[in-house]
């Protein structure tokens, strides 16, 4: 693992930057640098894990050293794909829906969002995608899974992270099994981690893919943060374009490729399961909640949050009080 990101690897580079040494495949914080680990395994030839799971008093800033090499040069000695599980090792006060899965080619050059950060309770896999197509011969029955597994342009796709898909990685993280099973163990949950996740990607309805610069995704998630700071207001996808100075047609596109889902879509569920947030707390009322994420009707309201949700926001109360 250690060869493939970062010339140093992760693991000595973390070490260095808090004045600290990797033992045994880990590094623990110093006590006056913060608290946490970061531990590095390495599967076989076709798969290495990274856990962050720390706070430090201050940000990690990471300068990257090598920014002239070629991608295809990178591309034929690291032929991986990153999967970036985002808040899944946390504890449970951590809403399932802050949690999400990134997932990108090696042509998106990421190290410098590996090693960065204050706080941290993610896992990191990366995985050949050599490995990949051999495990999945019949990719070509899906355009957007071949994209992903030829991994020759720069791909980004995010999702959230199911309960299931957080069972896996619970698993992974605690591997109770005897010592002698734990690499086939692992081996095993990645695969099939791996496998649910790329099942998911093609059961998305837009297959056609377009090669995603990163100061194109970085304006993509710009749009995101916006919709997400202000869900008491329907996003106009003409402003959200000149904000991000993007036309209007490349804004949506790369939105649904990146998200799986259109702008309006995706602000529409979040708002819902904001107000499902907000209604565990005991003091907001139903209408209180409504009328706070923008709902001048109130039918409308419920009707959209039983949708999403499953039930009427009343019963919801009712279930978390």
């Amino acid at each position: 693992m250690e060869e493939r990101i970062g010339e140093h690897g992760p693991l000595s580079v973390f070490a260095d930057m808090l004045g600290t040494t990797v033992n045994d495949g880990k590094v623990i914080v110093l006590a006056e640098k913060g608290s946490g680990y970061f531990k590095g395994i390495m599967l076989d030839n076709f798969a290495g894990l990274l856990f962050f799971n720390y706070h430090l008093n201050d940000s990690l800033i990471y300068q990257q050293q090598h920014q002239d090499e070629e991608v295809p040069e990178r591309l034929e000695k690291y032929p991986y794909l990153l999967f970036q599980f985002r808040g899944c090792l946390a504890d449970d006060a951590l809403s399932i829906n802050q949690r999400a899965v990134q997932i990108s080619t090696m042509s998106i050059n990421m190290e410098e969002d590996v090693i960065s950060g204050k706080d941290r309770a993610d896992l990191f896999i990366t995985i050949n995608s050599n490995h990949l197509v051999q495990k999945i011969p019949n990719y070509n029955e899906s355009p957007l899974l071949k994209s992903i597994l030829f991994n020759e342009r720069p791909l980004f796709f995010e999702r959230s992270i199911s309960k299931q898909i957080q069972s896996l990685i619970t698993e992974i993280k605690e591997c109770n099994v005897p010592s002698c099973f734990l690499p086939y163990f692992l081996s095993t949950k990645v695969d099939e981690l791996i496998c649910r996740l790329l099942i998911s990607l093609t059961e998305r309805s837009e297959q056609t893919t377009y090669p995603i610069h990163p100061n194109d995704l970085k304006k993509i998630y710009f749009v995101r943060d916006t919709i997400l700071s202000n869900l008491h207001v329907p996003p106009v996808i003409r402003n959200l374009a000149k904000e991000a100075c993007m036309s209007e047609t490349k804004l949506k596109r790369l939105f649904k490729q990146v998200f799986g889902d259109s702008i309006f879509h995706y602000y529409e569920i979040r708002r819902i399961q904001k107000a499902a947030e907000l209604l565990k707390v005991e003091t907001r009322t139903v209408s209180d909640v409504g009328y706070t994420l923008g709902f001048t009707n109130l039918s409308h309201f419920s009707r959209i949050f039983e949708r999403v949700i499953g039930m009427k926001p009343k019963a919801y109360c009712k279930l978390h009080h």
